[in-house]
């Protein structure tokens, strides 16, 4: 047999009892609203584009010669850049 569970508003008796329980569950309610509440801010924050680019670009960071990327970044710059002889 499995013992049962207790539950915590069984044993009220009172009026005193039942608001002091009420209390209690009103500001618990509060605050696993605030908890989540924090949880879903922190969620929206870490799904914003700007947020997931970075995420991305840190995670690939470690995979890419950034000298030879901004070098080759600068080659094609001069070709763009400089003018071209005519005959």
């Amino acid at each position: 047999m499995t013992p049962k569970k207790s539950n915590p508003y069984g044993k009220i008796r009172t009026a005193a009892e039942l608001d002091a329980a009420i209390k209690q569950a009103s500001s618990a309610r509060k605050k696993l609203g605030k908890s989540v509440e924090r949880d879903l801010h922190g969620l929206q924050q870490s799904l914003k584009p700007a947020n997931l680019a970075s995420t991305a670009l840190r995670q690939v960071t470690p995979y890419f010669a950034w000298s030879e990327i901004g070098l080759g970044l600068v080659r094609g710059l001069k070709k763009v850049l400089t003018p071209k002889k005519r005959f």
